[in-house]
């Protein structure tokens, strides 16, 4: 279902729940069904009614009207519940669909611009993966969750230098190690598509990145110990080269 459909049928499904809530407002105004015989009666099982409200219904309207009244008024709520369901649904579907659009997206964009001499597709998947494209017109094809925008994209780390060249994150896990983060340095546990001479291969790595006035400094390695050298390295050129702009 698309976005437009999905609106519509949201409308729809919410008209519906306006009537269905109007009838059971009425029907509890109209048999004085209030607190614990209106909960008791959404249930729609004439036995799960207490005895005293039940005989008053009796009383007043007769055994056939007040049977027809339980059953109407539980099938009226099982229909408000029902429709409640659906909707939570529909608006929890939305919210994938838009976060796996943006995923896509925002990595096709982040590949085109690292590795420009090669074309790229992004699909989304629950598995990650490289497929090498298999012809000239074919694009070289990468999957990545739809967690994407927010676990990667969102922290800064969509593509990091390595000593060897850039990486593509393609997944990313935060992890805290007090002694890094004591230095302000973030540290994620990652998967990467390393590429070279147009081929790419998947590989498991650490990313530290570390917040520097306007911009971020990270580094990436397959080793824990050596990104942190090389990400030290790093923040201590960017300060010497911004402190001798200034001098």
């Amino acid at each position: 279902m698309n976005a437009a459909d999905r609106r519509i049928e949201n409308i729809t499904q919410y008209n519906r729940l306006m009537h269905l809530r109007q009838a059971a407002r009425e029907m509890r105004d109209t048999f004085g069904m209030h607190g614990d015989f209106s909960k008791q009666a959404s249930y729609g099982r004439q036995y799960s009614i207490p005895t005293q409200y039940y005989r008053r219904l009796e009383d007043d309207f007769g055994n056939d009207t007040a049977y027809s009244v339980i059953t109407t008024y539980g099938k009226i709520c099982q229909g408000i519940n029902f429709i409640r369901r659906q909707l939570r649904e529909y608006e929890k579907a939305g919210v994938l669909d838009d976060a796996e659009k943006k995923s896509v997206s925002l990595a096709c964009i982040a590949l085109e611009t690292t590795f420009p001499s090669m074309r790229w597709s992004v699909v989304p998947s629950k598995q990650l993966s490289f497929e090498y494209k298999n012809s000239y017109y074919g694009d070289n094809t990468v999957s990545v969750r739809i967690t994407w925008d927010r676990k990667v994209k969102q922290k800064n780390i969509e593509v990091v230098k390595a000593g060897d060249g850039f990486r593509f994150i393609m997944d990313a896990n935060e992890v805290e190690l007090r002694r890094l983060n004591e230095e302000g340095i973030r540290a994620y546990k990652v998967q990467s598509l390393k590429v070279k001479h147009k081929q790419g291969e998947i590989e498991e790595g650490w990313v530290l990145a570390y917040d520097y006035v306007d911009k971020i400094i990270s580094a990436f390695h397959a080793e824990l110990g050596r990104a942190e050298s090389l990400i030290n390295r790093r923040i201590k050129d960017t300060i010497e080269k911004i402190l001798l702009d200034v001098s």
